[in-house]
Formats: structure tokens, C-alpha cells, sequence
């Protein structure tokens, strides 16, 4: 392999424990990141390395609207309840691998630190919006309060306002690995995704998911706006361990019975495996949060989603420390609330979350 920018890109591991080629290391995930021809790592297939290209992955199309009606996402879900209670997420850190986020008023006291793995800029910033949008819902405070207002938000910029390589995901997470245990990371927001192209243990995003799983961390992730046909959760929200999250379109309102999962949402079965997957829905059509001028707007996706179990899961994690991801998921998904009847379990897994059920608060 050479050095030249002008190459593909690919992510190298060794299931036989073959010395790796020199590469940019990911020591989380016992792989490396290497420039190459398509024939120099078809050579690398052929001495037993599993080689994957290194995807473009889009910032999730989710454009910003003008609410105009209530903003019922933390009320269906229960967490207004959680709020009331005390319950919210003091000292637990969440990263949120997006676009970055804007120091908007509404977050920049609760950002315990900053990652920036495209540009290496050391200040918050959000040349997107997403991210900044993705991380109010999580944990704003003031009259956007987010679902665990006093989590310690830490975004790791790890997309351009278009997009990013999947390898600078992969180096995002290596940071948090690496800085678990400094700035108490339990849980990563990832809410982005690519359609599913090979196996699971070809998948480095969906491998990288599991090993930051073994490593302690609960991965919340997206299942992508590609529905509503079946096999359309994207990656790496087909990983075995995520809590992969479907968009719940609740009329803004608080009746479930206009409840529905959006036609946009990913569906299970997973494509290869055939997996159910989501795990649960969640509030996700125009959901009203901070937006990067500092302001305020409405997304809608299952990127908006996703946050509001990112925040659950601090929640958790900050009622009983001790915790295990495979624990928080459970307890997450067992307390959801089945949409409708319940027969469009690849599309809402377990059903609604309910964070106030699964801290056992609910009345």
C-alpha cells in the first residue's frame, strides 16, 4: 500500500491475528486504515485480511421547518415525568458523532469537551446544523430542555456539513473508547447510517458498534430514513448490540391513538441476517430543537429519533452507575409501549419509549 491521497481508501482487519500493514491504527477494533489500489487490497483479501472500502456516509437528509404546532416529543416519552423526578443525567457523558455542534446558549454550559477528527479545530462549531439540532434534544436546558439536561454532551465532529468517510467515524469512536473513563462516556448518539452491502463481519461500522459495546459503551443508532420497505435499517444500526431507533410520528399530540411509525423509518428484517431490528421507536417528525445560528427549528428523521433514547439511556445509566449496555437496552426496549397492534414489529420493535417505565416512575 502507498501513501498517495489519490487512492481509495479501505479498513483492514485480521481474523487469523496476522500482523496488520502499516496503516492509521485502530487499536479498538484491531484494524487499520490504509490507502491503496482496488488491486492491492484484493491482494490483501487473498493473504486472509478481511478488506472493506472506506464509504462516504451523507449526513442524513432532515431538513429544518418551521414548527407549528406542540412539541410533544419529551411528553410522549415520558421523560417531562423523568425531569420532574430529578432523573436527568447528571455526570454522564454522551457523545454525539455528527456535524459538530454550535456553542447555542441552550448547550454550551453542558459541553464537557470537544472532538473535532475532520478539521482539528479546538472550539465548537457545526458547519451543518444537524448535530447541533441532534445534541438539544439530548441535553439542552433553559426552554429547549432536552431529555437529560444535565448529561455531559460531548460531540465528536466526525462529518463535513455533507458528509464523512466512514474511517473518520471509526476514529471517533477510538476517541471515546480511548476517553471513557475520563469524562464518564456511557453512551454514543449515532444517528447516521448506510444502506446494509455485505455481511455482518464485513460491516466495520456495525463491528466497530459491537466492540465499542464490549468496551462498555451503549451505541444508540439510527435505522435510517429508507423505509418503509422491508430490509431498509441501514448500518450500523444492524449491529446485534445497538439500540437501534425507528421515527414515531405522533401527530403532536398526546393521543396514542394517532400514533404511527413514519413512512420514512428503516424496517427490519436486517438485510443477511434477517434480524428484527429496530429495537423501539421514537418521537421523530418535526421535533423542535436548537438550531446552529442559535435559534430554534423542527427536523424531521429518525436522526431526531435517535437523541431521545441517547438521553433515555443517561437517564438510566445515571440512576444506577453500574449498569451494562446489554442492561439499559433491555430495560429501554422491555418498557416501550407497542404502537397500534402491534404487527409491524419490523418496523417499531418493542414499540414507543417510555423512559419514565423504564425507571420505574410511570403512574
Amino acid at each position: 500500500m502507498t501513501g498517495c491521497s489519490a487512492l481509495p481508501r479501505w479498513i483492514v482487519s485480521s481474523p487469523t491475528r496476522a500482523p496488520l500493514p502499516r496503516g492509521e491504527a485502530l487499536p479498538f477494533m484491531d484494524a487499520v486504515v490504509v490507502e491503496g489500489s482496488s488491486a492491492a487490497a484484493r491482494e490483501l483479501q487473498g493473504r486472509g485480511f478481511e478488506v472493506a472500502e472506506d464509504r462516504w456516509v451523507p449526513v442524513p437528509s432532515a431538513s429544518a421547518e418551521r414548527p407549528d404546532r406542540l412539541n410533544t416529543g419529551k411528553l410522549v416519552v415520558g421523560a417531562s415525568a423523568a425531569d420532574a423526578a430529578g432523573f436527568r443525567g447528571k455526570g454522564i457523558g454522551v457523545v454525539l458523532l455528527d456535524t459538530g455542534c454550535a456553542p447555542h446558549a441552550a448547550l454550551k454550559k453542558h459541553i464537557m469537551a470537544f472532538k473535532d477528527i475532520i478539521n482539528g479545530e479546538k472550539q465548537p462549531y457545526d458547519d451543518n446544523g444537524h448535530g447541533t439540532h441532534v445534541a438539544g434534544i439530548v441535553g439542552a436546558s433553559g426552554g429547549m430542555r432536552g431529555v437529560a439536561p444535565e448529561c455531559g454532551l460531548i460531540p465528536v465532529k466526525v462529518l463535513t456539513a455533507a458528509g464523512g468517510r466512514v474511517s473518520d467515524i471509526l476514529k471517533g469512536i477510538q476517541w471515546a473508547v480511548d476517553n471513557r473513563a475520563r469524562f464518564n462516556i456511557r453512551v454514543l448518539n449515532m444517528s447516521f447510517g448506510v444502506p446494509v452491502n455485505s455481511a455482518l463481519e464485513k460491516d466495520p461500522l456495525a463491528q466497530a458498534v459491537e466492540k465499542a459495546n464490549a468496551a462498555g459503551l451503549l451505541c444508540v443508532v439510527a435505522a435510517g430514513n429508507d423505509g418503509p420497505s422491508p430490509g431498509s435499517v441501514s448500518s450500523p444500526g444492524r449491529a446485534p448490540s445497538a439500540l437501534t431507533v425507528g421515527a414515531l410520528d405522533d401527530g403532536r399530540t398526546l393521543a396514542p391513538e394517532d400514533d404511527v411509525v413514519s413512512i420514512i423509518s428503516g424496517r427490519g428484517p436486517t438485510n443477511f441476517e434477517h434480524e428484527h431490528k429496530p429495537d423501539l421507536v421514537a418521537p421523530g417528525v418535526r421535533i423542535l430543537s436548537t438550531s446552529a445560528d442559535g435559534g430554534t427549528e423542527a427536523r424531521t428523521g429518525t436522526s431526531m429519533a435517535t437523541p431521545f433514547v441517547a438521553g433515555a439511556a443517561a437517564l438510566l445509566f445515571g440512576q444506577e452507575p453500574g449498569r451494562t449496555p446489554a442492561q439499559v437496552k433491555e430495560l429501554l426496549s422491555g418498557s416501550a409501549v407497542v404502537v397500534g397492534d402491534g404487527s409491524d414489529l419490523d418496523g417499531q420493535g418493542h414499540g414507543t419509549l417510555r423512559v419514565d417505565r423504564a425507571l420505574g416512575i410511570a403512574r
